[in-house]
């Protein structure tokens, strides 16, 4: 909660510099400037306390979803590719694998070669 507390109180005070360096602004459209300042400085601590308050209710309420393990039996099973038959035609380098991997030849039997 501190941590929380500290890291937007700092933040809030940086903002609040940045509005006293700009607020001067506010006088050429012809509104008071610590009218403004009072203003804006009252919405930004609101916004700090409502920051304040998600951030510590979150970081209470964070639920953890733990992910149960699939064993490996259950888990999805890729075809072991078989011998290529030796005495067949010549396979391309692109062609499916005749082993019956489903993968290209480069990418299974051709690899070995």
């Amino acid at each position: 909660m501190l941590r929380t507390i500290d890291s937007h109180w700092v933040q809030h005070l940086t903002g609040m510099e940045n509005l006293r360096q700009g607020i001067g602004l506010h006088a050429f459209g012809q509104r008071d400037p610590l009218v403004m300042f009072k203003h804006e400085g009252h919405r930004m601590f609101q916004d700090l306390l409502d920051r304040i308050q998600h951030d510590i209710v979150h970081s209470i309420y964070r639920v953890g979803l733990v992910s149960q393990t699939v064993p490996r039996s259950a888990a999805i099973a890729q075809p072991q590719p078989q011998r290529a038959p030796a005495g067949g035609a010549k396979v391309g380098r692109n062609n499916q694998c005749p082993c019956g991997s489903g993968k290209k030849y480069k990418r299974c039997h051709g690899m070995a070669a």
